[in-house]
C-alpha cells in the first residue's frame, strides 16, 4: 500500500506526461495505446531504479539515509507546493483548441510518448531517487517487491483512469476546480508518504 499511495502522489502531479496523456483522451487519438507506452516505461524506469540503487547501496552504505532525506525534503517541498496550487486553483490545462489540432501518426506518438516518459528529468528523479531509494529500505527482498509492485499498479491505474477520464468526461477537465481537487489531493498524499518515510531514520 506505501508503493501504491507513493506512486499516485508522484504521479498525480500535473506535468508534461500527464498533460500528453489528457490531450490524446481529449482527442481521442490512439489514447489507450499512449497510455500503455507511458506505463510501459514507467515498468523500466521503476526496475531499474530497484537494481542501480540497490548497487550503489551496498557500495556506499551511508547513501541510504541520503536518499532517504533527499525524497523526505522532496516530498515536503512538492506536497507543500501541490497544496498552495490547488487552494490558490493555480493549475489549469489551456486545453481549449485540443480538438482541433492535426491527427498524429501512429510512430510519431509513439515516439512522444517513450520521450515524455524515458527523457523527462522529473520522472527520472522522481523514480529513482523516492521510489528506488524507498523501495530499499526495506530489509527483505520479498518487501522490497511488493513495494515495486504497488508502485507498478499506481502506474497502471493512474494512466489508464486518466485516459478514461479523458475520454469520457473530457469537459470536467476544462474547469479549474477539478484540476486544484487533484493538485491538492497529491500534495496531501506526498506530505503522508514523507512523514511516514522520517519515521524509517
Amino acid at each position: 500500500m506505501l508503493g501504491l499511495f507513493l506512486g499516485l502522489s508522484i504521479i498525480m502531479s500535473i506535468g508534461a506526461q500527464n498533460i500528453f496523456i489528457i490531450k490524446q483522451g481529449v482527442k481521442r487519438e490512439y489514447s489507450y495505446y499512449s497510455a500503455f507506452i507511458c506505463f510501459i516505461s514507467d515498468l523500466i524506469l521503476i526496475s531499474l531504479s530497484i537494481s542501480s540503487v540497490h548497487f550503489l547501496l551496498n557500495k556506499y552504505p551511508l547513501m541510504n539515509e541520503i536518499l532517504l532525506i533527499i525524497a523526505i525534503l522532496f516530498l515536503t517541498v512538492y506536497g507543500l507546493f501541490s497544496i498552495h496550487n490547488g487552494l490558490n486553483q493555480k493549475s489549469s490545462l489551456q486545453n481549449d483548441n485540443l480538438k482541433n489540432t492535426a491527427k498524429t501518426s501512429f510512430w510519431k506518438i509513439t515516439l512522444i510518448a517513450f520521450s515524455f516518459s524515458l527523457l523527462n528529468p522529473h520522472a527520472i528523479l522522481d523514480v529513482f531517487v523516492l521510489i528506488g531509494g524507498a523501495a530499499n529500505k526495506y530489509r527483505t527482498t520479498i518487501h522490497q517487491y511488493q513495494f515495486v509492485l504497488g508502485a507498478m499498479t499506481a502506474s497502471l491505474i493512474w494512466f489508464f483512469g486518466l485516459t478514461t477520464i479523458s475520454v469520457y468526461l473530457n469537459k470536467l477537465l476544462y474547469y479549474k476546480r477539478a484540476w486544484s481537487i487533484l493538485e491538492t489531493i497529491s500534495g496531501v498524499l506526498m506530505l503522508g508518504i514523507a512523514l511516514n518515510v522520517a519515521g524509517k531514520l
